[in-house]
C-alpha cells in the first residue's frame, strides 16, 4: 500500500458506481453464451468486477478507474455508431458512459475534498 488511508465513498458517486459495475455484470451473464458476443461479454463482466471492487474496497484509485470505464463506453459508442446501425444496445452504452462519466466526477470531487 502508499500509505495512504482508504477512502469511505459515499453519495451519488458511489451508488452509480455501484449500479453501472452490476449492468456491466447482469446485461452480460446472457451474452457469454454465444459466440459473437462472448468477448464483449467478458469485458463487461471485467469492468463491472473491477469498478465495483475499486469503490467497495475505497481505493484513492476509484476516480480514475471510473474515468477509464467512461472513455472505453465512449470508444465502444463511437465505434457502434460507424459499423452497426442504431440500436437498443447503443442506448445502453450511451446511459452506462453518461453513469460513469458522472460517477467519475463525483468521487472526483470527494477525493479532492478529502485530501
Amino acid at each position: 500500500m502508499d500509505g495512504k488511508p482508504t477512502m469511505r465513498w459515499h453519495g451519488v458517486g458511489r451508488w452509480l458506481a455501484f449500479a453501472l459495475a452490476a449492468l456491466l455484470i447482469l446485461i452480460a451473464i446472457p451474452l457469454v453464451f454465444h459466440a459473437e458476443t462472448g468477448a464483449m461479454a467478458g469485458w463487461n463482466i471485467f469492468l463491472g468486477l473491477l469498478l465495483a471492487g475499486a469503490v467497495g474496497s475505497g481505493s484513492r484509485h476509484a476516480p480514475p478507474v471510473a474515468f477509464v470505464i467512461a472513455a472505453i463506453l465512449l470508444i465502444r459508442i463511437v465505434t457502434s455508431v460507424l459499423f452497426v446501425p442504431i440500436n437498443i444496445g447503443l442506448l445502453f452504452d450511451m446511459l452506462m458512459a453518461a453513469m460513469a462519466a458522472v460517477a467519475a466526477q463525483d468521487l472526483r470531487r470527494q477525493a479532492h475534498a478529502n485530501p
